[in-house]
């Protein structure tokens, strides 16, 4: 990552690099705009050009991220920064209602969620009636709820009954989550 990506917890991405002269190098990550660093993995050979890393499901989410890679050798002498900071997002995965699950207008509704990402204590829930073209808050008046992975929809409801209905969680602080 250069900068400006969103990177979902949970993910497995790649960082990449050109090297010359160098023989062996460290990756590494900063969720705190490079106030510090944790190891992505082990030393590898700079003529690799690139190492995998894991982002843990648990990992705190940040829109201050940074990656690394230094030579081993000369750490304070030869390394890379991103150029610009990138994001570490929640990841979010509706578990009800999923495609084919019963929502009876007017009638109560668990709305529940799975959660990857640390620090996203309240989000958006927002439904769609047409396919996710417009959204309209779960909550009149406001989206947010507690991110609990679970909201009791005390009623649902029964203004535009349609077959294109979506549901939506996304984090305050990154839409893109």
């Amino acid at each position: 990552p250069n900068g400006n990506e969103n990177y979902k917890a949970g993910s497995n991405q790649s960082v990449s690099w050109v090297a010359t002269s160098v023989t062996t190098v460290q990756a590494y990550y900063s969720l705190n705009n490079g106030s510090s660093w944790t190891a992505i993995g082990s030393p590898v050979p700079a003529a690799n050009g690139t190492v995998s890393w894991d982002i843990d499901a648990n990992t705190q989410v940040s829109n201050a991220a940074l990656v690394r890679v230094e030579d081993v050798a000369s750490p304070t002498v030869v390394y890379d920064n991103s150029n610009a900071t990138f994001g570490v997002i929640a990841a979010f995965d509706i578990t009800h209602p999923e495609s084919g699950d019963v929502v009876i207008a007017e009638d109560p509704y668990n709305i529940t969620w799975t959660k990857k990402g640390l620090g996203v204590s309240d989000v958006f829930l927002e439904y769609s009636t047409d396919s996710g073209t417009n959204w309209t808050a779960v909550v009149a008046g406001n989206a947010t709820v507690p991110n609990t992975g679970t909201y009791y929809w005390s009623s649902v409801p029964g203004g535009a009954l349609s077959s294109f209905c979506k549901i939506r969680v996304t984090d305050l602080n990154n839409v893109n989550a």
